[in-house]
């Protein structure tokens, strides 16, 4: 009966992503117990040759068809690739050795995206899988691959496993809830349901190794992000993962996802200009209405159903200074659209953006810094424009106008509304506006995330020329950007 019920995946017409695998899996199960059909072994081979085109780069993997980079490279390519490698990859020693040199590389990487207290950065579909996030740092393991300290894997496995059991990861059932952290159905696919995380099983991969095992055994060292403030280019999706004061930012320069995964699953979890760990972010409280924290939106002033962002667009740009990107805000089926082109530095837990807008016609848009958590609406919000910055006693969010903007507001849950935010129920987000007529028009803006009230004070503008901005703060000192999209302007 088990062996009648795996084989129904023959023919499966699996989306052309990640889900190859678990055809790849199963038929190979089948045959190594000696139930393979005619044509198991090919299939496998020619979905395994699927798979493998999907790579990019550095280690990383483009999920097929939804267009993105996101954890599916841990939950699955890595997890799944070093799996088969283990289990099956015997009798193909050259594919067994792809799939461990992608891994090998990727882990270079990856480590960087968990922060000091064992959270990783929140992006990208299916995170109700939690440590799941954890599957490839077991696999790479059992197979010998030491990329990697064996005492820094057990350690970020560990501290992640207890940041999910630490910030109230069950149900009142004592099951795994639908959520992040605690429980938030919200943030769920329309795929997922209560069982879906249980996919954080994957996580456990490395109870395959032996109790004498290097994993359990060896002293444990210190992530990346205990390792004082860094920064690291991703160029497979033109990003930049950094650490700052032992929390993690992903600064999202080739960040994209198709059109029919926005539609499905909220192009805001691939598209915000930046994500954060120890921050967040807001969820749609409307399929129509993108949210504003960490990105450009634009909407019609004269109809308040849309608010657009960012879902695809194409890099144009990323080093170790900046990153640099253009896209449309908008949609096909209406006749609003805004071209952009955004330009992102950064300096401790200050971005700097430039954006050059071109509506097609009169277009509100908005910029909004991190979205600060906050168990209740208790906030403290200081300034007004050009400068506002909001706190909850913790931490602190500010937001900057230095050009083009015109107005500053709140954007706050009240009693009234559902939670949007990942982590608490309560949200305070500094927004910047200006409703702009069609043309060409540069905005820019400063975006401000940390603990530390001096560092999150206020920049002094020093000269604006073309090419060339100078800015100075009272703790960070000078900084000089530089870029050819930067315009003339007035101090």
């Amino acid at each position: 009966q088990i062996v009648d019920w795996f084989g129904f995946i023959r023919g499966n017409a699996s989306p052309w992503n990640n889900h190859l695998f678990f055809d790849v899996l199963v038929l190979e199960f089948l045959q190594d117990y000696g139930y393979g059909m005619e044509g198991d072994r090919y299939s496998c081979d020619f979905l395994l040759d699927q798979l493998q085109s999907m790579y990019q780069s550095d280690g990383w993997f483009i999920d097929g068809t939804n267009e993105t980079f996101d954890y599916y490279n841990a939950f699955a390519f890595h997890t799944y690739g070093l799996y088969w490698s283990w289990r099956y990859g015997k009798g193909d020693a050259k594919r067994s050795s792809w799939w461990k040199d992608r891994s090998a590389e990727f882990l270079q990487s990856y480590v960087r995206f968990f922060a000091e207290d064992g959270s990783y950065v929140p992006f990208g579909r299916s995170i109700i899988y939690r440590f799941n996030a954890l599957g490839v740092f077991g696999m790479a393991e059992v197979c010998g691959l030491k990329t990697i300290p064996s005492g820094q894997a057990r350690r970020i496995c560990r501290k992640n496993l207890e940041y999910f059991i630490n910030n109230n990861a069950n149900q009142s059932q004592g099951c795994l809830s639908v959520g992040w952290t605690n429980e938030f159905p919200a943030v769920a696919e329309p795929y997922s349901c209560a069982g879906s995380t249980y996919w954080a099983a994957k996580g456990l991969m490395m109870l395959l190794l032996p109790p004498d095992h290097e994993f359990w055994t060896a002293g444990e060292t210190p992530a990346p992000s205990e390792q004082g403030d860094s920064q690291h280019l991703i160029n497979a999706s033109a990003s930049i993962i950094r650490s700052i004061d032992g929390e993690v930012e992903y600064i999202n320069g080739g960040g994209r996802c198709s059109p029919s995964a926005a539609e499905r699953f909220g192009p805001w979890k691939w598209g915000r200009m930046a994500y954060r760990s120890g921050f967040g972010y807001l969820v749609a409280d409307k399929p129509s209405l993108y949210p504003r924290d960490v990105a450009l939106t634009a909407s019609d002033p004269t109809a308040s159903k849309f608010r657009y962002g960012r879902h695809a667009g194409i890099a144009t740009g990323a080093n170790d200074k900046f990153v640099s990107y253009a896209c449309g805000l908008g949609e096909k089926l209406t006749i609003f659209h805004v071209k952009t082109q955004t330009v992102i530095f950064w300096n401790r837990g200050w971005l700097f953006t430039l954006h050059r807008a071109q509506p097609n016609a009169e277009a509100l848009l908005e910029l909004g810094t991190y979205a600060l958590p906050g168990e209740t609406d208790d906030f403290k919000i200081n300034g007004d424009f050009p400068y506002i910055s909001a706190s909850n006693g913790e931490r602190a969010v500010a937001i900057q106008s230095l050009l083009g903007f015109d107005k500053a507001i709140i954007d706050r849950r009240d009693g009234g509304k559902p939670r949007q935010h990942l982590l608490t129920d309560y949200h305070a987000l500094p927004v910047l506006q200006r409703t702009l007529p069609k043309g060409v028009h540069f905005l820019s803006g400063l975006l401000w995330a940390g603990t530390d009230q001096e560092e999150g004070k206020p920049w002094a503008v020093i000269s604006m020329k073309e090419g060339h901005w100078t800015l100075e703060h009272p703790s960070l000192g000078t900084w000089q950007i530089d870029h050819p999209l930067l315009p003339e302007g007035t101090v």
